[in-house]
This record gives C-alpha cells, structure tokens and sequence, in this order.
C-alpha cells in the first residue's frame, strides 16, 4: 500500500470534507444566532438556528436555541 493511502474512495473523502463544511456553517449560524437573541433580534436568531439546526440535526444546543426564540407553541413542535 502507498503511504499515506488509507483505502477510502474519493467519494468519501468529498462526503466528509462536505460534512466538516456544513458542521463549521452550522457552528458559524449557532454563534449569530446566539449573538441576534442576545441583542433581541428573535428573528435573525431563529433564522440563524434554524439553519444550524437543519445544517445539524444533532446539535441539541442548536434545538433549544431555536425553541427559546420562537414565537408559539405550534411552531416549538415544527
């Protein structure tokens, strides 16, 4: 085996630099976020919460977040 060669496809490598990627955007939109409901903007902070939690569906802090600034209960449940 060549050095350096660790038997994974291009296609793998693409799919994970894609997710390093969207899990830095979604960082990114967690602190706006965090930044627009500090200065009361529950618009832009649901919008940038929104994003992160689409962009990462696993970040939990993203999904409270984003419960904390919508504006009704029905759309905690969305």
């Amino acid at each position: 085996t060549e050095p350096g060669y660790t038997g994974k496809s291009i296609a793998t490598f693409q799919l994970t630099e894609t997710n390093i990627d969207s899990q830095s955007q979604a960082s990114d939109n967690f602190k706006r976020g965090l930044t627009a409901a500090r200065v009361g903007d529950r618009t832009e902070a649901r919008r940038f919460f929104q994003a992160a939690t689409e962009q990462n569906p696993a970040d939990v802090q993203a999904w409270l977040e984003l419960a904390g600034v919508v504006d009704s209960l029905e759309e905690k449940r969305d």
